[in-house]
């Protein structure tokens, strides 16, 4: 289990916690007995890998499937030219030597081509399903879980704090709604 020490408008907090993270009502924190001043820290992508420690395997699954689908185009690319490549090279020997052999050379070259073209497509169906599925299942839990720490703490504050203006139930509780 982790401590972390929160000062800020609402006073000062200790939390442990082994989601190693916490959130007060108006900032976050990252665990390692650190305090924060007020709401005016700056992000950092290490807060955020430290949040998404429990999905790290599906986000990097995400990553790969990204990079997969970059790939994409410039195979796709490498296809249209070997197409025209092929194109031209075969009728041109075709027009030299007026050998059929050479049209239907080129008529297979093409029927490949078409078919890695229709096939890589499935293939990135199904990659960019995986890339959209691990990045949506990575932001569900993210904001499930900051709204999770975000209502622990609002369930360590004082009644006071709900007396202000800007700390209305109402208003808590529409926070806790929208992320």
């Amino acid at each position: 289990a982790h401590e972390l020490t929160i000062e800020g408008d609402i006073g000062k907090s200790v939390v442990r916690d082994d989601a190693m993270v916490a959130c007060g009502p108006d900032f976050i924190a990252s665990s390692h007995n650190t305090t924060v001043q007020n709401n005016k820290s700056k992000f950092q992508m290490s807060r955020l890998w430290e949040l998404n420690k429990p999905e790290r395997k599906v986000f990097i699954i995400g990553l790969m499937a990204s990079a997969l689908c970059g790939f994409s185009f410039p195979t796709s690319a490498l296809l249209l030219a070997e197409i025209v490549t092929s194109m031209s090279s075969s009728y041109a020997s075709f027009l030299e030597s007026n050998n059929q052999y050479y049209l239907d050379e080129l008529y297979r070259n093409i029927c490949v081509c078409a078919l890695a073209f229709v096939g890589g497509s499935f293939i990135l169906v199904l990659i960019s399903w995986a890339q959209s599925y691990s990045f949506k299942y990575c932001s569900e839990k993210l904001a499930e879980r900051l709204r999770l720490i975000d209502f622990r703490s609002l369930l360590r504050q004082n009644i006071g704090y709900f007396d202000e203006q800007n700390h209305r139930s109402g208003a808590l509780a529409a926070r806790l709604s929208t992320g």
